[in-house]
């Protein structure tokens, strides 16, 4: 009976500090307590919002200033642009283009100026160019340190369709500058010479004049020439 007795409350002791006792770690106290916890990186979107919040703000709302490379100048550009003597060549290109018509037109007129403006200097001329139109525009001379050119209209000797710019059109014609002794301008027929022998010679449409200095005084004869087709 005792026995019994004793048993029963063996049983029921042993139930109670089953309870009581608490859960048992199989592992040492050392490593279940003190093993670190592995570190985790942070995901390539956390760092990214991280690296945003962290830079500065735009100034007053502004946005970003862009980023600017160095461009290498371009070498081969030219470094000038036309020169006065282009653009009198494209003025005259330009005049030929509205003087095609045999006959006067307006367009004609009002491609070449009333006054002529010398050029700054002498390489500016464009010499043997148009530079304007009997009846519109005033003759010129300009001169210079190495020639005198003058704007003027020379005679028209071609074939029988000329156009209205051939007829009436004034062109560039320079030459050295005028000295003592040099044939005059225009024939002189029996005018004063110098220089005995001196012959001038002196052209138009269909005929030559040739003077020449003889007892102080030019002697002329005219010549036909063959009129150009």
């Amino acid at each position: 009976m005792f026995k019994g007795f004793y048993y029963g409350l063996c049983l029921l002791l042993a139930g109670c500090q089953a309870q009581r006792s608490p859960a048992h770690d199989p592992r040492p106290v050392s490593a279940a307590n003190t093993e670190p916890a592995k570190a985790r990186a942070p995901s390539p979107t956390i760092a990214t919002t991280q690296a945003t919040a962290l830079s500065p703000p735009p100034v007053n709302g502004a946005s970003p200033a862009p980023t600017v490379s160095a461009v290498a100048p371009n070498e081969d550009a030219p470094n000038a642009g036309p020169t006065a003597a282009d653009a009198a060549r494209n003025a005259a290109q330009s005049a030929r283009d509205h003087c095609k018509s045999g006959y006067p037109t307006p367009d004609c007129y009002a491609a070449f100026p009333e006054k002529v403006t010398c050029p700054g200097q002498r390489a500016d001329v464009p010499a043997g160019e148009y530079c304007g139109l009997e009846g519109r525009t005033q003759p010129a001379m300009c001169p210079y340190a190495t020639a005198t050119c003058t704007c003027r209209h020379i005679p028209y000797c071609g074939g029988v369709t000329p156009t209205q710019l051939q007829q009436m059109g004034m062109i560039w014609v320079c030459a050295p500058p005028r000295k003592a002794g040099d044939c005059p301008e225009a024939a002189a027929r029996g005018g004063h010479c110098s220089s005995a022998g001196q012959l001038c010679t002196y052209g138009s449409c269909g005929s030559l004049t040739a003077c020449t200095c003889s007892a102080g005084k030019y002697q002329c004869q005219d010549r036909l020439q063959q009129t150009p087709p």
